[in-house]
């Protein structure tokens, strides 16, 4: 059976692309100067991005298939889809929250986020992440087929990375090529104070 409904298109393109639009996206949002000094070569993704999500409301919306909370963001890395894809893996919860794996990509035509299925830890029938509702000590147990003691244990289950991966790669199919075109605007903010 094909999935074709869940399945969405973005461009090929290289994985230094996908980081330079997000720096630069950063840069026009004001959270680079959170930052310090940036080098594009040198920043480290899970400094900017954590402000960044805060201003893509297209992001959190994609984000919204599945209650959690996008205030408590880590960004866990940069992959790339076989058809050459790239995007950035992150973990988002609240402190009462199971982590919940979420994706950000570029589609083409502006910034998408994912939440992916397969390998993640949110309860899936209520979609929404584990420590939400009064019964989710006892569904966590079931879903995950483990005894689970109380919040602690639930709230140390992560998402099974391997399948996570899978599943962005299945959903996000490569269509045309995309080379990043967006104008830089890292070469002066080392100059910057910090």
């Amino acid at each position: 059976m094909t999935i074709w409904h869940r399945i969405r298109y973005a461009p090929a393109m290289k994985a230094a692309d996908l980081r330079a639009m997000l720096i630069d996206e950063a840069v026009r949002a004001g959270c680079a100067g959170l930052c310090g000094p940036m080098d594009q070569d040198t920043i480290d993704l899970k400094t900017i991005i954590p402000p960044l999500i805060r201003t893509l409301d297209r992001v959190r919306a994609d984000w919204t298939v599945v209650e959690f909370s996008p205030k408590n963001v880590t960004v866990v890395g940069e992959r790339t889809t076989t058809g050459g894809v790239p995007y950035v893996v992150m973990l988002a919860g609240g402190i009462r929250e199971t982590p919940v794996a979420c994706v950000m990509y570029f589609d083409g035509q502006e910034l998408r986020g994912y939440v992916p299925a397969d390998g993640n830890s949110y309860n899936i029938m209520t979609k929404s992440a584990f420590g939400n509702f009064r019964d989710d000590l006892a569904s966590c147990g079931r879903q995950f087929r483990m005894e689970i003691a109380g919040p602690e244990d639930m709230l140390a289950i992560e998402p099974y990375m391997a399948l996570v991966e899978l599943d962005v790669a299945t959903w996000i199919e490569a269509r045309g090529e995309c080379a990043y075109q967006g104008v830089s605007n890292t070469a002066g903010m080392t100059d910057r104070p910090a």
